[in-house]
């Protein structure tokens, strides 16, 4: 994988560990300076958000990478994780 994880849009840290455990902050749809924005369903298509949400695991998984010195065979397991879409009040 040579997806290189996106700079943070704010003033955070993407990635911080407490002994074995790595936590992952504020991932988004970012790729080569864009950020794909816009609520599903009223500004954007189903498959507009689908790759947003590709983008989004591929900036993840590159975070966690960069959090583990390259070797993504040193994660054991994931405790939690969670997404957020912002969809259209009215998507069904």
């Amino acid at each position: 994988m040579d997806h290189k994880a996106p700079e943070p849009v704010g003033l955070y840290e993407p990635w911080t560990a407490a002994g074995p455990l790595v936590a992952i902050s504020a991932i988004s749809s970012a790729a080569d300076g864009e950020l794909m924005t816009g609520a599903v369903g009223r500004d954007i298509d189903l498959a507009t958000a689908q790759e947003a949400a590709r983008r989004a695991a591929r900036n993840l998984l590159a975070v966690l990478r960069d959090a583990v010195a390259g070797d993504l065979a040193r994660v054991e397991r994931v405790l939690s994780m969670r997404g957020h879409v912002n969809a259209a009040p009215d998507l069904r």
